[in-house]
């Protein structure tokens, strides 16, 4: 049965120290800043203020998805799911899980996609669409690979 979870200190921490360790390979290949930096500047704050949300398989953490929300602004910082459980619409359901938690929370979202992931492109759109959301896209370059830049301005 597949499960999510806002992070809460002291309930589900330690599962979700657990799927971050796992993780951090795959996050020092994908993401342009070094995971000492992301854990100080990013990772920290959503710690602080519990803004991670953490997707189990009966009752396992298997990955989980770090939501940054400053200034009313909210940025996608970054999502994992464990490689042998990829391809099942786990990051579908770690977004729209986020989006539903935390939409009144902002007023513009920024969200990274890398134009290779089609599963997370086709899982995005989905939910353009679904919250007929108002959008501009551009093109940015993150560790000298092309991606595609979203800015959200609206959920309904």
């Amino acid at each position: 049965m597949i499960t999510t979870e806002r992070y809460k200190i002291f309930i589900n921490s330690k599962d979700f120290e657990k799927i971050l360790k796992l993780s951090i390979p795959e996050f020092n290949k994908s993401i342009p800043i070094s995971y000492d930096c992301f854990y100080k500047t990013i990772l920290k704050k959503c710690i602080l203020d519990e803004t991670i949300i953490i997707l189990y398989k009966n009752n396992e953490p298997i990955g989980y998805f770090i939501i940054n929300i400053s200034n009313r602004k909210v940025f996608f910082s970054f999502s994992f799911i464990k490689i042998e459980e990829r391809g099942n619409g786990y990051s579908h359901i770690l977004r729209q899980n986020a989006i539903d938690i935390f939409k009144k929370s902002f007023d513009n979202l920024t969200v990274y996609c890398d134009p290779n992931n089609i599963a997370s492109l086709k899982g995005l759109h989905f939910l353009l669409k679904k919250y007929n959301c108002n959008y501009k896209k551009s093109e940015i370059f993150l560790k000298n690979k092309k991606h595609e830049k979203y800015e959200i301005e609206k959920f309904n």
